[in-house]
């Protein structure tokens, strides 16, 4: 199966597993016609679909993901699809969920405990810098901005709350602008900034992995690695990539397009706390934001081109 056909025929996947389409009144009956809008259906048993390699580099397979371990007719969805059961492989994912929160570092530097004094403790992504040379942390909107709810110049702690940090004596940094969430329709990114109360008090690099190199694109079954608060440093290989996943994020449901799926290459690669960290390829190209985890242990990151596109910063 080429790509295009893969990409085919996950978007029909999508409509069928993962959103359910309504009609909605616009403006109360004062406008005539529909507007269409998407809803995340939480209770399917498929939260995942992304595309993988087939058997070698020409050939691809669309990964479905379930977050309960059932029997899947993979034989009927091929059949329906025209392709081969070959052509779609089934991982138990089990529930994907956004990954909450370890000491006090200063200077900071990426991978450590960070939060919002109101909500939960991730990981220290990256430092980052816009056109006026201004510069910020990088990390998720569910880390920095609790969720949409928080509000700009809120303080950003450092340990995160969970580990200890109190606003009296932990305030690294401030909210600077976070890319909303969307509980009714598509997400790319869950990614926020704050910008430093003293630049001299965070690092580009982190003393276990180095400097970042730049930036690239994740690579099916390519090796990735990261520095996370909870579990620091791991390995992990890109399982599948433009996916489209169902995330629960403690308040609601939210559906995430385009993202990277890794798996670890012994054992977890990430846990709770761990969100917010940067994912980089093995010659320290970062790839993406790591935001969600599900239960059985694969890791799931935002493309990092579109969280500094989102963001409008260019990586440190």
């Amino acid at each position: 199966m080429n790509l295009v056909e893969a990409l085919t025929i996950k978007k029909h996947l999508e409509r069928e597993f993962l959103t359910k389409r309504y009609n909605i009144t616009k403006s109360a009956g004062l406008l005539e016609g529909f507007e269409v809008q998407t809803y995340v259906m939480p209770d399917d048993v498929v939260n995942g679909i992304g595309i993988g390699y087939g058997g070698d580099r020409d050939a691809y397979r669309i990964e479905l993901m379930v977050r309960k371990k059932t029997k899947v007719k993979t034989t009927s969805l091929a059949s329906f699809f025209a392709i081969s059961p070959q052509d779609i492989r089934v991982t138990y994912a089990g529930e994907i969920s956004s990954l909450q929160a370890t000491a006090r570092h200063r200077p900071a530097f990426p991978g450590v405990s960070i939060g919002h004094y109101k909500g939960a403790t991730g990981s220290f992504g990256c430092l980052a810098m816009d056109e006026e040379r201004r510069l910020y942390i990088v990390s998720n909107n569910h880390v920095l901005a609790n969720l949409n709810s928080a509000s700009l110049g809120d303080e950003i702690l450092q340990p995160g709350p969970a580990d200890g940090g109190t606003r009296k004596d932990d305030v690294i940094a401030r909210l600077f602008g976070y890319v909303p969430l969307d509980f009714q329709g598509l997400n790319r990114v869950d990614a926020a900034l704050a910008e430093p109360v003293d630049y001299s008090d965070v690092l580009p690099a982190n003393p276990w992995v180095g400097s970042v190199e730049g930036t690239a694109v994740a690579r099916i079954n390519s090796r990735v690695m990261k520095f996370g608060r909870t579990t620091g440093l791991t390995i992990g290989v890109v399982q599948a990539r433009n996916a489209t996943i169902k995330v629960n994020m403690g308040k609601s449901i939210a559906l995430f397009e385009d993202q990277i799926v890794v798996k670890g290459a012994k054992g977890r690669f990430s846990d709770n706390g761990d969100s917010g960290a940067l994912l980089l390829d093995m010659s320290r190209h970062a790839v993406g934001l790591l935001f969600a985890g599900s239960s059985s242990g694969l890791t799931f990151a935002n493309p990092i081109e579109d969280v500094l596109t989102c963001l409008g910063v260019e990586i440190l």
